[in-house]
C-alpha cells in the first residue's frame, strides 16, 4: 500500500517512530512541498532543517527552482 505513496508521504508517516531528537520541529504550515516531493518555499528556519535533515543530504533535486 505504501509502495505506491510518494517518498515524501512515506517520511511523513515514518516520523513518528524516529527518536525525537531526529524528527522535524517545524511545522506543515512553515514548508511547501509539491506532490512530487520538492521543496517549493518555506520559512527560513524550515528550509534550513529540511535540506540539511540527514535523510535528505545530497538530495540537490529536492529544490524547487523558478524563473520568477
Amino acid at each position: 500500500m505504501l509502495g505506491d505513496a510518494p517518498t515524501h508521504i512515506i517520511d511523513k508517516l515514518n516520523a513518528k517512530t524516529k527518536p525525537w531528537y531526529l524528527r522535524p520541529i517545524y511545522e506543515d504550515s512553515e514548508i511547501q512541498i509539491d506532490p512530487d516531493g520538492k521543496v517549493r518555499a518555506g520559512t527560513v528556519a524550515a528550509l534550513v532543517e529540511r535540506l540539511t535533515a540527514h535523510e535528505h543530504s545530497g538530495a540537490h533535486d529536492d529544490i524547487a527552482l523558478s524563473d520568477s
